[in-house]
């Protein structure tokens, strides 16, 4: 992913995604619209699970949505 730097071909975010599919992993979802990921998580998301939200820029935004989502009008988790 560049950060100021060159892209490198082949290396994004989809080819991550199927490299983790290839290994085994067989829930992998790959949402190209970072404002889309609240949603695709909220359906799958269980009690105790772990979200981890890497990358650079405005990503804490989505790591924040995804919070907001899964809160219910009390602001206890859902």
């Amino acid at each position: 992913y560049p950060a100021g730097e060159p892209e490198i071909p082949g290396v994004d975010a989809r080819s991550l995604a199927e490299g983790v599919r290839a290994h085994g992993h067989r829930d992998v979802e790959y949402v190209a619209d970072r404002r889309e990921i609240p949603a695709a998580l909220a359906g799958t998301l269980r009690a105790d699970d772990l979200v981890l939200v890497l990358g650079a820029g405005n990503i804490w935004e989505t790591a924040r949505e995804i919070v907001t989502r899964l809160r219910d009008e009390n602001g206890k988790p859902k």
